[in-house]
């Protein structure tokens, strides 16, 4: 049963009601917004029935043990993150080129957090604005760049040639995968060089290639769901929805379809007569085999999720680090 809350909280809170009340539902799949999170899981929460939210948001509340979180948090991603770039690439310092917006500035403190943690350096950080499109003045100032003369470059003007007056192992820019494509090419106009480029799964989308190009090359970033995956699961998942809706999957679709698929399981292998029996469950899965790395769920519902390291390569995204 499917019930459309238009991204209104009390169109969400009613749509429980009528679930539970009318349709004798014994689990929900969903909220997908923060702001209707809060009310919704307090209805499941009344109600006794458990409910698997995609919700980037945490609920914060001491009885929450009717609520599974099915989506991406932040913490493990950098945590996966940061523990490939210092433990397998062995970077020590870092630079962070952020945007100045809520989203920006958390990922922000939290890789700054984790690399610290995990040993590594942050040199320092540089914000821009969210519509920003010319990074000029960020980039030339972070990394202090000079303009030289080479009589041996194709570029022919005095200016055209710079360097870098830093050295940096990574660079992280937690962006969309368009303005980090952008973000890289005008890197690559004032020779940084010998920096890999990191980011978070926001750069799982079609636009870093093609407007990064070349500057793209061993760039790294975490994601919970790749599409060219070669686990038996994921490619029959994988290729399932292209050929029902002719186009790749994306990583919300890959969450819906865990989250979905779990308790499907839970179902077809038990005789479950009550939401109660359920959730109880749903907390004893640790080994599910989610094809967005989806393991079970731990203290407070949080997920427990294998994320996957995605590697540019050749001009194609390819999976280094498996879940």
């Amino acid at each position: 049963m499917f019930k459309d809350s238009k991204g209104d909280p009390v169109e969400a809170e009613k749509a429980i009601e009528e679930l539970v009340s009318k349709e004798n539902a014994i689990a929900i799949l969903g909220p997908l917004l923060s702001i209707e999170l809060d009310r919704v899981a307090r209805k499941a929460q009344e109600f006794r029935i458990p409910i698997i939210t995609f919700s980037q948001k945490e609920f914060q509340s001491a009885n929450s043990e009717f609520i599974f979180h099915n989506s991406l948090f932040a913490t493990d991603q950098i945590q996966t993150l940061v523990s490939f770039a210092v433990k397998t690439l062995e970077l020590k310092i870092f630079g962070i080129f952020y945007p100045n917006s809520p989203y920006g500035l958390y990922f922000k403190n939290l890789f700054s957090q984790e690399v610290s943690r995990q040993g590594g350096r942050v040199y320092g950080a540089v914000a821009y604005q969210e519509e920003q499109t010319d990074f000029s003045h960020e980039i030339r100032g972070f990394f202090k760049i000079e303009a030289v003369k080479d009589q041996n470059s194709p570029r022919k003007r005095w200016g055209d040639e710079f360097q870098s007056g830093i050295a940096l192992d990574g660079l992280f820019i937690p962006d969309t995968h368009d303005r980090a494509g952008l973000i890289l090419s005008q890197m690559a106009y004032y020779d940084v060089r010998g920096v890999t480029f990191l980011g978070t799964n926001a750069w799982n989308g079609p636009d870093l290639i093609p407007v990064a190009g070349k500057s793209a090359e061993g760039a790294i970033f975490a994601d919970a769901f790749f599409k060219g995956n070669p686990a038996p699961h994921s490619l029959h998942f994988a290729e399932s929805f292209r050929n029902a809706y002719h186009r790749d999957p994306e990583t919300l679709e890959a969450l819906g379809y865990d989250g979905a698929k779990l308790l499907v399981e839970i179902l077809r292998s038990k005789a479950i007569s009550s939401p109660l029996q359920l959730n109880e469950e749903i907390l004893r899965i640790q080994n599910f085999q989610g094809v967005s790395g989806l393991k079970g769920f731990g203290e407070g519902g949080r997920p427990l999720r294998a994320f996957l390291i995605l590697k540019i390569n050749n001009g194609q995204v390819r999976m280094v680090k498996p879940q």
